[in-house]
């Protein structure tokens, strides 16, 4: 009995009557029954024929009943699966591949006949793809796998992939030939759950094509450049745009290569087809003679069917037998005979020639799958799918066809096709150029919601990255190759760019605990923090002791650094010339011969006495003390008497410098003032280079090969205080590391290892002549910046030099501008876009390997190492063998001070709080004595020899001082200076000869730093000198004039 059921018709979408045998449940004796091996369910023969044999994605295996009974063995069978309802279980396993037995020309190679899991995976695009059509025919001609695969096209509301589906033994064939076509596209495994075919909830509705017309009859194709002007794959990736939350669709294209004698009966046929064609040409003889055997054969037929009923009619059945068979076989001929005489001299020889010319073919199943809420809306959007293969339907060559179907989609087995089909010219066979237009990488970089590689990534050849420091791993398409450095890259010189949390710490991290495997000293010096704690915690414990740690962010154990320290070993001049420098380079746009003068003299000057002092084990002079030198003329003229016995020192300070106008003196000092006020003003500068005795030895550091890792904390103590300090050490190394010059043995000198991050953070560096020179000296640099504008605000040959110095360049995710300088020094080899497109912790790296430069690698970094608490313990443990509490430093230093100067800078503090200084705005506006004295006016100009020396003095200005400078001027004697005139009192520095307050220059008391009497400014922190004799007279005079307070004993 036939039921009729609905067919799907492509070309119009009308549904049509068609009529389909409908099972029915017939008894017959039971002989065996299948089971499926991983879920355990049997099956009847029909029930097991009615899932194709196939469960849990695997085929079913017959289990023979025997006489054991069926019974024993029948479990509840697993209904029968319905078109448009669930077929996969979530708890399935992956979907195996059952190549079905096939008969035939069509697939001459035999099949396998076990099972095979299958694999799916996503091909992500480059970023951006110029592949054409002529690579993708070469790529599918080199496919040729033995078991069949398939590409596929999928999508849903929000992303579109790119697949192939393949038994896992030719996954890695196929991931290889993509590979040589796209080098840079990447793959990712799809889990069973992702599978685009995999679905148990929704509806499901599916078609297949087939060929309108023969297989000798070609499909439209984009040749060679079609694909950058209109990409077929597009059309097809734009009908997933009306998709909506939670529907699907899928188109696969399963592939099996075609016999490679596929052509041979074809041999001729487009000649044929053209001479039989041509106007006015002649039928070729073998055309003609084919049609009219054909007509004998059809008189025949004839001649058989009558003598088959005269045989039947007298029930002689031999005869009628024989009758038979050759009447079938005549009926043969004929058809065949049809078949010749018509649609082959309908056709156009050049598309017979162009898919018989093809290279290669491929027996194709072009199946499509839709998933949606409901039957209906599945069927909406497959109908929409299937019109958008219409744009590969040729006029005048082939068209294609699509009729509803079931199958699973994770099933891959091409279904076997009748003998016939192949003289029929019947089937769905395609060449490359067909496929590759059907199926390829999106051309371009414009496809919608398709998921592209940002940045290109280059592998290196692995033996050139097989020994040496580990840094990370290059990965791409699968493969996996450890990155080593070359051993010999931490003696070179090495930099790294990279915004913000990229990832270049981590990789200075992972480098600075190399180094310490070394025979050399390390240093690290972090701007922030976060990478000297981390490498603190990385250091190996047979080092731990070792390692000295600075952090300027902890006042409670500072470090100290007296930059006079003479208790090191060097000499002098070695120390002046460092503190010079240093200088120089921190305020390079504000550094004169004449303030350089100025500040080497004094600290030649206290050097000279502290070199005596560390004889002694006495404390030292330091930095601070150089403003007091030049403002307090008693605590100059004692020290200098009493300590000083160089004649140049001596000559500078009595033949040069006291000699100068008051207003040149202030010219000369102001400068060296406003540089020590940046070492004084800050307290934790202040603490770190007021201190009497270094606490740490540089050329020790060295020489013992330790390690010094130093946070200078700029977001605590500020940009300035942390690059002057950074400043400071650097300089120090550097001055360490030439040193060792003196050594004559080149092996015996101590090589260091210094890392700096975010070294524009220091601009007080000399950097190019530390990367020029210090290497071959056992010095080398790994520098690490967020930006190369940075380089250029420093010094705009800055960036020149280091790029020209260095020996591997490691770049991660930068700017656009830095990313477009930076793609020169990479060989060009990748783009600015590619470098702004790196991940997270991800490089290129341009390095050599011993004296052979490499080409240009995709790295992605190790990891930072786990953190040590012990160690850390350790470290910070041994800190107070070099550290100390800023409390205990300031007292030390007020005592220092109180020793040598104190009494006179309390002096001078009293004064001011009084407002009795001349000059002051208490004393010009009503003090008792001036208003019994009327102050004579000022003169404008200064008498002609007021500012030329008299008798080896720098100026007879006193007898212009105004009556204001008389407050001291008749008991005041000069107290231990011995070199000063006799019969002046006090000397206020800063005014201009003439101005109000001027008073005579020379005498016992000495203020620098006032420009004007007017707009005197004595610094608080300034020293004063004065005897206790003097401070007692001056409070007789005081109380004899009525002043009723009480002025205490300093």
């Amino acid at each position: 009995m036939r039921a009729k059921r609905k067919s799907w018709c492509p070309r119009s979408f009308l549904f049509i009557p068609a009529y389909t045998r409908t099972r029915r449940e017939v008894w017959m004796p039971t002989v065996a029954i299948y089971r499926c091996l991983k879920c355990g369910t049997t099956y009847r023969p029909l029930d097991a024929g009615a899932r194709r044999f196939m469960c849990c994605g695997i085929a079913l295996e017959r289990v023979e009943l025997g006489t054991r009974g069926f019974a024993s063995f029948l479990k509840p069978s697993a209904p029968v699966p319905k078109f448009g309802t669930a077929t996969a279980d979530p708890s399935a396993s992956p979907p195996r591949f059952s190549a079905p037995a096939r008969t035939g020309t069509l697939n001459s190679a035999a099949p396998p006949s076990f099972t095979e899991p299958t694999e799916v995976f996503e091909i992500i695009p480059p970023r951006e793809n110029t592949v054409d059509a002529l690579a993708v025919e070469l790529l599918l001609s080199c496919f040729a796998a033995e078991t069949p695969f398939s590409l596929e096209i999928a999508g849903d509301a929000h992303v579109r992939r790119l697949l192939f589906r393949a038994p896992r033994a030719t996954v890695a064939h196929l991931r290889r030939q993509i590979q040589a076509t796209y080098p840079q596209a990447e793959f990712r495994a799809v889990p069973p759950e992702e599978d685009p075919a995999y679905e148990h909830t929704l509806a499901r509705m599916s078609a297949e094509f087939s060929l309108r017309k023969p297989l000798y009859l070609p499909l439209r194709t984009f040749r060679n450049g079609d694909f950058l002007e209109a990409d077929p794959v597009l059309g097809l990736l734009g009908t997933f745009a009306d998709l909506e939350q939670g529907e699907r669709m899928l188109s696969q294209l399963i592939l099996f290569p075609a016999p490679a004698n596929r052509a041979d009966r074809y041999q001729g046929m487009e000649r044929q087809v053209e001479r039989g064609t041509g106007e006015g040409g002649p039928r070729s003889v073998n055309l003609f003679l084919r049609q009219f055997a054909g007509l004998v054969v059809s008189c025949f037929l004839l001649m058989t069917v009558l003598c088959g009923v005269v045989t039947g009619l007298q029930q002689r059945w031999l005869e009628f037998g024989v009758a038979l068979v050759t009447g079938i076989t005549a009926l043969g001929g004929v058809l065949y005979a049809i078949k010749s005489m018509g649609d082959v001299t309908n056709v156009n020889p050049e598309m017979v020639k162009r898919k018989l010319e093809g290279s290669s073919a491929y027996d194709v199943a072009l199946r499509l799958t839709a998933f949606a809420q409901t039957p209906g809306l599945a069927r909406l959007r497959l109908r929409s799918l299937a019109k958008a293969y219409a744009q590969f339907n040729l006029a005048s060559g082939n068209a294609l066809e699509a009729r509803l179907a079931e199958f699973d989609p994770r099933d891959i087995a091409l279904p076997s096709k009748p003998v016939w089909d192949e003289w029929l010219d019947r089937g769905m066979r395609l060449t490359v150029a067909e496929i590759a237009s059907m199926w390829h990488l999106p051309v371009g970089f414009e496809a919608p919601f398709v998921e592209r590689a940002k940045a290109k990534r280059l592998l290196p050849l692995p033996n050139t990255v097989e020994t040496g420091i580990l840094i990370g791993h290059s990965v791409h398409q699968g493969q996996r190759i450890p990155v080593h450095l070359d051993a010999e890259t931490l003696w070179h010189h090495n930099f790294m760019i990279a915004k913000t949390q990229k990832g270049k710490s981590t990789l200075m991290a992972n480098l600075a605990v190399e180094a310490m495997k070394k025979d050399a000293a390390v240093v690290v010096i972090d701007p922030h923090g976060d990478l000297a704690r981390a490498v603190l915690g990385v250091v190996p414990p047979s080092r731990a002791k070792d390692v000295v740690y600075v952090d300027l962010s902890d006042r409670s154990q500072l470090v100290g650094l007296n930059l006079l320290d003479m208790t090191q070993g060097r000499s002098a001049d070695r120390v002046v010339s460092h503190l010079v420098h240093v200088g120089e380079m921190i305020w390079s746009d504000y550094w004169g011969p004449r303030m350089e003068d100025a500040l080497r003299m004094a600290a030649r000057t206290l050097l000279y006495i502290n070199e005596r002092f560390a004889i002694r084990g006495q404390q030292q002079f330091t930095l601070l003390d150089v403003l007091p030198l030049f403002e307090l003329g008693n605590f100059r003229h004692r020290l200098l008497k009493d300590y000083v016995k160089d004649a140049d020192i001596l000559e500078w300070w009595s033949g040069y410098y006291e000699r100068m106008y008051q207003n040149l003196q202030i010219d000369v000092i102001n400068p060296v003032q406003t540089k020590i006020h940046r070492f004084s003003t800050h307290a934790t500068i202040r603490g770190v280079v007021a201190q009497s005795r270094s606490t740490i030895n540089f050329r020790e550091l060295l020489a013992e090969r330790r390690i010094l890792l130093v946070n200078t904390a700029t977001g605590v103590i500020g940009p300035d205080a942390g690059g002057i300090l950074g400043a400071v050490i650097v300089d120090y190394i550097n001055f360490a590391v030439r040193e060792q010059m003196a050594i004559p043995d080149p092996s015996a000198r101590a090589k260091v290892i210094v890392v700096i991050d975010e070294f524009q953070s220091i601009p007080g560096v000399d950097y190019k002549g530390l990367l020029a020179e210090l290497q071959k000296m056992g010095a080398s640099f790994i520098l690490a910046t967020q930006a190369l504008g940075q380089l250029d605000a420093i010094n705009k040959e800055l960036r020149a030099s280091i790029l020209s110095n260095i020996a591997s360049l490691f770049v991660f995710q930068t700017s656009a501008e830095d990313a477009d300088l930076l793609r020169h020094e990479l060989d060009e080899a990748v783009t600015a876009t590619d470098i702004i497109n790196l991940d997270d912790y991800t490089c290129y790296v341009k390095t050599q390997l011993r004296h052979t430069r490499l080409p240009v690698m995709h790295v992605a970094t190790l990891p930072p190492p786990p953190q040590n608490r012990a160690v850390i313990a350790q470290i910070t443990g041994q800190m107070g063998r070099y550290t100390r509490a800023m409390s205990v430093v300031a007292s030390e230093r007020d005592s220092f001070q109180e020793q040598w100067y104190g009494r006179e800078r309390a002096m001078l503090k009293k004064l001011m709080l009084e407002n009795k200084l001349p000059g002051s705005p208490r004393d010009r506006s009503g003090d008792k004595r001036n208003s019994e004295s009327p102050k004579p006016a000022a003169s404008s100009q200064p008498p002609a020899d007021a500012h030329s020396p008299t008798d080896g003095s720098e100026s007879s200005a006193s007898d212009h001082a105004p009556p204001e400078a008389e407050l001291m001027s008749d008991s005041v004697e000069l107290a231990d200076s011995g070199t000063m005139p006799p019969g002046a009192d006090w000397v206020i520095g800063g005014t201009e000869p003439g101005d109000s307050g001027q008073v005579t220059p020379g005498a016992d008391l000495v203020i620098g730093g006032n420009e004007t009497a007017e707009s005197a400014q004595i610094p608080l922190s300034g020293t004063l000198g004065i005897s206790e004799d003097q401070a007692e007279r001056d409070r007789r005079a005081r109380n004899e004039e009525g002043d009723e307070e009480a002025i205490a004993n300093p």
